[in-house]
């Protein structure tokens, strides 16, 4: 699945892009199916505002960017009482939205 998003994103941008565009539609679907037991606001919101923001990366190179800096901030601040080995993957959000900006 993976590949073949990575392959059909290459289509639209470059390589590196659509690498750090599969990450955010990856991290969201995986997030979406892990807790899928959470309620929709805030929790699914963020997650499916994270599928749909890193494919308008295509349209857009802003939309991932600001999206995903903010819902990695938000994310760190929504579960501050969390196990700090849990925030490896909202600090990654944070380090793919500032490496959209750079790309």
């Amino acid at each position: 699945m993976i590949g073949f998003v990575i392959r059909v994103l290459s289509s639209f941008t470059s390589w590196i892009r659509a690498v750090l565009l599969t990450w955010g539609i990856v991290d969201g679907v995986a997030s979406h199916y892990l807790y899928k037991e959470e309620k929709f606001f805030p929790y699914q919101f963020l997650r499916c505002g994270r599928i749909i923001a890193n494919l308008a990366g295509i349209i857009t190179p802003i939309i991932p960017i600001i999206w995903n800096i903010s819902d990695g901030f938000y994310s760190i601040y929504l579960y501050k009482n969390a196990h700090p080995i849990e925030d490896i993957p909202r600090a990654a959000r944070i380090i793919n939205g500032s490496l959209l900006a750079v790309m």
